[in-house]
């Protein structure tokens, strides 16, 4: 081989090695796959953005995103601060908050925040894991990302908590996120799912309540239930119809995870009553 030959191959390995190291860490979202794979950096993505609705749940909102530089975090972030297009929807990101870093290291992302975060009127108003978890599911519906470690300015996201101390890594929660009931055990399960989240005022508003019982009685009911329950599972529910009445039956279950024994927790039936225009209460006292 010519010492020309030599030259020529030598600077097509160095090329290809360029290239190739430069693809590896660039991504490119494959639409309908939600994956994340090499090539190129600048690209557009279809995501799903939460916000928070007037039921103190979040509401996923389908947008087209630019990501520029492969910064997937950042494009999402940014979508997260701007308003949501649906009616009673929020934004749970004030302007002011910004990304310090954010790197992913097997599958969990490891993100920095201003502390414009804690600081701001949402988070200190109690709506800590709604500020949280629009932020974590919406990062997280992505294979790349499955878990989440927040800090603020270096600082772990607990140290300024009151709701959860764990201290582990967020992931992706469907509990609270918001799913229209359309079925009388859907009801009531959405019902308990809101008191299970202390959402007591928003579950409040879904009770037809007696007249002997004052709405601070109520919520406090709620939390008695959720404090005695909290720790039991739902079977599947089944409702009978009397009426303008329907019972739904609610069987609870206890797992045991270190015996690995379920036991039965009793049965209750709650009871709901149809509206007019076809949506129903919850009757409260139920039995």
């Amino acid at each position: 081989m010519t010492p020309k030959k030599i030259v020529l191959l030598v600077f097509t390995i160095v090329g290809l090695t360029y290239f190739a190291l430069n693809q590896a860490n660039r991504l490119e979202y494959l639409p309908g796959k939600k994956r994340i794979l090499p090539y190129p950096s600048t690209f557009t993505i279809e995501a799903d953005i939460y916000y928070a609705n007037d039921q103190d749940l979040l509401e996923a909102e389908r947008r087209t995103l630019l990501v520029e530089g492969n910064h997937l975090v950042e494009a999402i972030f940014k979508a997260l601060k701007s308003d949501s297009s649906k009616p009673g929807c929020r934004s749970m990101i004030e302007d002011d908050v910004n990304v310090l870093s954010a790197k992913v290291v097997k599958q969990k992302l490891y993100l920095n925040l201003t502390k414009s975060f804690v600081d701001s009127d949402l988070w200190k108003r109690g709506n800590q894991m709604l500020c949280v978890y629009a932020l974590v599911n919406s990062v997280t519906q992505f294979d790349k990302i499955e878990k989440v470690q927040i800090e603020v300015e270096g600082k772990s996201i607990y140290y300024y908590m009151t709701t959860r101390n764990d201290y582990s890594d967020f992931t992706f929660d469907d509990k609270i996120i918001y799913k229209q009931p359309d079925s009388p055990e859907k009801v009531v399960l959405s019902f308990l799912n809101m008191i299970s989240l202390g959402r007591y005022e928003a579950a409040y508003l879904m009770v037809e309540r007696d007249d002997a019982m004052t709405k601070e009685a109520v919520i406090a009911a709620m939390k008695s239930y959720h404090y005695a329950k909290n720790s039991y599972q739902i079977a599947r529910p089944f409702s009978r119809k009397k009426g303008d009445i329907t019972d739904v039956y609610i069987r609870y279950q206890y797992f045991d995870s270190i015996r690995n024994i379920t036991y039965d927790g009793g049965t209750k039936v709650w009871q709901l009553k149809e509206k007019n225009d076809g949506t129903y209460s919850v009757i409260w006292p139920s039995d």
